[in-house]
């Protein structure tokens, strides 16, 4: 399309997994350090992908994220998190800058406890190679 210069497609990750730290409970012994986010979610959304010059990539996406997660001996899920991206890439190298926001349940996928919500907003830039 567009003289392959500017393509679309679908920008799907079926396991994606990550991890963070968290700020300790107030009253909590623990460092920053011992404290800890797991997730583990897929993503789906739409991918514009544009070819300027060469073999230079630059990849925009929106996507939905699906996250189930544990933090501090709870369980939470998020059913309806969001990441926009933009990758750069040069034949096999990538830099990434990733932006995901939403917000977590933490309680135990029991919706008779309390809701505890937290925030998960990361900005991530990463640097790898792409096969």
């Amino acid at each position: 399309m567009a003289n392959n210069i500017l393509r679309f497609g679908i920008d799907a990750i079926f396991l994606d997994g990550w991890f963070a730290t968290a700020t300790p409970l107030p009253g909590s012994d623990k460092k920053a350090s011992e404290v800890w986010y797991y997730f583990v979610g897929q993503k789906f959304g739409p991918l514009i992908t544009i070819n300027p010059v060469d073999r230079l990539m630059i990849d925009l996406s929106y996507k939905l994220n699906a996250n189930i997660s544990w933090h501090n001996n709870d369980w939470g899920a998020e059913i309806l998190g969001q990441e926009i991206m933009m990758n750069i890439r040069y034949r096999v190298i990538v830099v990434s800058f990733m932006y995901n926001f939403g917000k977590i349940n933490y309680n135990d996928f029991d919706s008779s406890r309390p809701e505890h919500k937290v925030d998960i907003t990361t900005f991530r830039v990463l640097l790898g190679f792409k096969f």
